[in-house]
């Protein structure tokens, strides 16, 4: 299945039963923080600087997502929100030790 396929089938599953749908974001989501510390793991043993990898949820969510929504004029789509909610962030950059090559 192509990611293109998945996301039309979640939105379909979204669409008819918005609950459901969000069970299985949510339940798609637990396993990512394990994923990223993978990835994380296979970065640093190929020579790359650490990285925050997962960033937790910070308070204030809502009021952000509000904001944003009323800023672009549109909804932020549900499983951004659950993955904000879940996960909260992921960084692979280090951001203070960045430079250009």
């Amino acid at each position: 299945m192509t990611i293109l396929m998945a996301q039309r089938s979640w939105r379909d599953a979204a669409l008819a039963d918005a609950q459901a749908a969000a069970r299985d974001a949510v339940h798609a989501l637990a396993g990512l923080e394990k994923a990223v510390a993978a990835l994380m793991t296979n970065l640093r043993d190929l020579g790359y600087p650490p990285v925050p990898g997962v960033i937790p949820p910070e308070p204030g969510l809502d009021s952000r997502r509000w904001h944003l929504e009323a800023t672009v004029g549109g909804e932020v789509p549900p499983v951004l929100v659950a993955f904000w909610q879940q996960v909260g962030g992921i960084s692979l950059v280090d951001l203070e030790g960045y430079s250009h090559v």
